[in-house]
């Protein structure tokens, strides 16, 4: 795992050009390379957090394009296009894509 400070990353998104917006099975098994953009995995997190650490998100379902878990009448993970905890498409989106100043995104 990357560690920084002795923080261990569960995702770096640096480059414009790596996509988050991926499978729950990719989700789940986690992907990109440890040295550079990825996403640590779900299991790994799961492993990591156990119980209370993520409390913004806490009792809410991992959502990913091709599986719905949110409590939104939209897939708020195809609108922001990547996985997350999302409850009604909140505006965290930590593995949204990644923009230039100004950009938007559509």
């Amino acid at each position: 795992m990357k560690s920084s400070g002795g923080r261990t990353l569960l995702q770096h998104h640096e480059s414009s050009s790596f996509y988050f917006n991926r499978t729950w099975q990719e989700y789940k098994d986690g992907f990109g390379s440890l040295t550079s953009d990825h996403w640590l995995g779900l299991d790994k997190l799961y492993y990591l957090t156990n119980r209370d650490s993520l409390t913004a998100v806490k009792n809410q379902y991992f959502s990913t394009y091709d599986n719905d878990n949110d409590n939104s009448s939209r897939n708020c993970a195809l609108d922001m296009r990547s996985g997350w905890w999302y409850n009604d498409c909140a505006p965290c989106n930590p593995n949204g894509e990644l923009l230039k100043p100004n950009e938007t995104g559509d």
